[in-house]
């Protein structure tokens, strides 16, 4: 009997070979990557943060794209998972088809998130942030989350771009120019291609600033220690108070 983690990948190729393109073998890495990224995520929060995880938790993956970072922790019965995008993804759908997976997706808003208030224990927010409205998402994840839930969260550090090719178009350069300038840059550079990012933060302080009613609770680098890990950053982890 295959894993939900091999079925995982066979849906990544099925995509792609309907969609072929130049970069296919970068999206089949960093697509079939999730899987493993949620895994690793999961049995880190359980461990680091064991009451956001008791009874029954509501895990919600806003903005969770292919599903494979939320696919882990659906694999625990005792879970109820939540995924929301703008758009549905033929991936998740093969993968709950072929595996019997439970996990009630919507398309919608992350600005205006369909949930109750104080109904959910984990929040996942992975590479989303930058590319919506920071501020109103925030605000939709302070208001779910029950006190004391978390929200893991993963976007690119500005700084660690600053002098390379940035994270999401490759063109080098382009985050030493204030948001508007890098659309028209780009716009310029690509035309008639959608420029996606909305910003990319400086700092751990300006993810914060766009959660009210969370504290920093952890950051982590795998370049820096101490206070630098704030401005060149892994991933992060806020608390509801």
């Amino acid at each position: 009997m295959r894993s939900i983690e091999q079925r995982f990948r066979e849906a990544v190729e099925s995509e792609l070979a309907r969609h072929p393109d130049r970069h296919a073998e970068y999206h089949r890495d960093f697509a079939a990557g999730r899987y493993r990224e949620g895994l690793k995520a999961l049995e880190y929060l359980q461990g680091r943060y064991p009451d956001a995880f008791r009874a029954r938790p509501k895990i919600l993956d806003v903005g969770g794209g292919n599903g494979g970072f939320l696919l882990p922790f659906a694999e625990r019965t005792q879970f109820r998972c939540f995924w929301i995008d703008h758009q549905r993804s033929d991936v998740l759908e093969q993968v709950i088809r072929q595996a019997d997976t439970r996990v009630s997706r919507v398309v919608g808003d992350a600005g205006a998130l369909p949930f109750a208030s104080a109904s959910i224990d984990v929040v996942l927010c992975i590479e989303t942030i930058e590319h919506v409205n920071a501020r109103a998402l925030g605000r939709e994840i302070a208001r779910v989350l029950r006190p004391g839930g978390i929200c893991y969260l993963t976007t690119p550090s500005r700084f660690r771009f600053l002098l390379r090719r940035d994270p999401h178009y490759g063109i080098p350069g382009l985050l030493l120019l204030p948001d508007g300038l890098q659309r028209a840059v780009f716009h310029r550079l690509r035309p008639g291609e959608p420029y996606e990012v909305e910003h990319l933060f400086w700092s751990v302080y300006g993810i914060m600033s766009a959660l009210p009613g969370l504290r920093l609770a952890e950051v982590t680098s795998s370049n820096w220690a101490g206070p630098l890990r704030r401005f060149d950053w892994d991933w992060v982890v806020a608390q509801k108070r």
